[in-house]
């Protein structure tokens, strides 16, 4: 039957045994936390003039808080300022890739017509 030594106490144990009678805790995690250029760094919390936390939304979920009505290129940047500025009131920073992702429920995403209005998404009009 294989045993375990404790380092603490040098006590025989089974296999089985978690814990020695002197303390030692054979499956204690033991800390790998390096200091190299690699590890990862906490993302910043931003939040809004009410101090609630403010999420970044790439791809929405649910249709779109703003309606669509003048398909021009102006007419989408305005649109998309207005879907930003929704958004920030209920703590939330829609993206221009969410507004692109929004822009599909009102022109096919197939169409011509959406390779044109797609660059107006990058360009929103508050």
């Amino acid at each position: 039957m294989p045993i375990k030594i404790c380092p603490e106490c040098n006590a025989e144990h089974g296999p089985r045994k978690l814990k020695c009678a002197c303390g030692h805790d054979f499956f204690a995690k033991k800390s790998t936390a390096t200091t190299d250029r690699f590890s990862v760094q906490p993302a910043e919390i931003r939040r809004d003039d009410a101090g609630r936390i403010v999420f970044p939304v790439h791809t929405p979920a649910g249709a779109c808080p703003v309606k669509l009505s003048d398909l021009t290129y102006e007419g989408v940047q305005r649109w998309g300022g207005a879907v930003v500025t929704a958004g920030a009131k209920i703590g939330v920073e829609y993206t221009p890739d969410a507004v692109r992702y929004w822009l599909r429920e009102f022109v096919d995403i197939n169409a011509p017509l959406f390779n044109e209005l797609k660059p107006a998404c990058q360009e929103l009009v508050a």
